[in-house]
């Protein structure tokens, strides 16, 4: 069943498309799909698309551009808690590296797209450092408490790093720069 809405939901929204299908998780046709095209502010045209079963309670939201731009890679340098303050704009394409802690978020088949700054992305890997010292063994429980100290460090602005964004779509990246030191490279392909 396929149903589609000519009004138009806020200023952004274009048409939206609603439809049933069967839920990846539970096997049941009870998973409802929302399709809904905006043009959005600084990102142009975008499928947003939001799936829930209510049979299981699978629920998963995305957000697909429907216009690409050249790849970029962004390089930003955090000095200070200040710098921490940037916002950055993470498409489920885009990777996220920072290399004084070997730490990256890769792109996935249901990796979120997200808006944050670069704390919440360095809270973001002490989640996940948490969730592994839950899980690992003990000699490795070390390695993971050195890499958590250090992070805690970064975020009150006490160890200077580089974060690198590259995108293969030219979306993701910094929306608002709290202070200078940044390099953005765009790839011709």
């Amino acid at each position: 069943m396929l149903i589609m809405f000519e009004d138009k939901i806020t200023q952004y929204a274009k048409e939206t498309y609603t439809y049933t299908l069967e839920c990846p998780y539970c096997g049941k046709n009870t998973l409802v799909v929302n399709e809904t095209m905006y043009n959005l502010p600084r990102l142009g045209e975008v499928l947003l698309i939001s799936k829930n079963c209510s049979s299981c309670g699978y629920k998963h939201n995305d957000m697909i551009p429907l216009k690409k731009k050249r790849r970029r890679r962004i390089y930003i340098k955090v000095e200070n808690k200040e710098d921490l303050k940037t916002k950055i704009l993470r498409t489920s394409m885009t990777r996220i590296e920072i290399p004084e802690i070997g730490a990256e978020m890769v792109p996935g088949i249901i990796a979120p797209f997200f808006v944050t700054n670069i704390e919440g992305v360095l809270q973001r890997f002490l989640d996940i450092l948490s969730t592994m010292n839950l899980l690992e063994v003990s000699e490795k429980k070390d390695n993971l408490s050195i890499i958590t100290k250090k992070i805690e460090q970064m975020m009150i602005g006490k160890i200077p790093f580089t974060v690198i964004i590259d995108d293969p779509w030219g979306i993701g990246g910094i929306y608002e720069k709290s202070r200078k030191t940044l390099v953005i490279t765009e790839y011709v392909e």
